[in-house]
């Protein structure tokens, strides 16, 4: 695999796993009132939240789902690569370089901008 399609293939999944765990905090910190009432006045949107809300289990095993499907896949894609190319050092290297952008990049950022905005984002997704 090239390095091109191998950093797509990162960039990606870090974008999905920060989808999906910040989903989940943004259906936790969202407004259920607000919903209501929106979903009361006609707003396809806050209807399609509150369904949501209705199976809490389906929605956090389906956002546990994605995010971790999304870190194997990333560490994955990224560990092949570097062990090819550096051989028995790219586990170590990957588990370096890719913790830290993981844990920053697509868990602790994305939480803290669907935390401090549930109602706007959770709207558009």
């Amino acid at each position: 695999m090239e390095l091109t399609t191998t950093l797509i293939l990162v960039v990606l999944g870090i974008l999905m796993e920060g989808f999906f765990s910040g989903s989940e905090i943004g259906m936790i910190a969202i407004n259920r009132i607000k919903m209501k009432h929106e979903s009361d006045a006609g707003q396809p949107a806050a209807a399609s939240i509150l369904n949501l809300l209705a199976s809490p289990e389906r929605l956090f095993a389906t956002t546990s789902l994605g995010t971790n499907l999304a870190m194997v896949t990333t560490s994955a894609v990224f560990t092949a690569y570097l062990v090819t190319h550096l051989g028995r050092h790219g586990e170590w290297l990957a588990m370096a370089i890719l913790s830290p952008i993981i844990i920053f990049a697509a868990e602790i950022v994305p939480k803290m901008i669907f935390q401090n905005q549930p109602e706007t984002i959770m709207r558009v997704m």
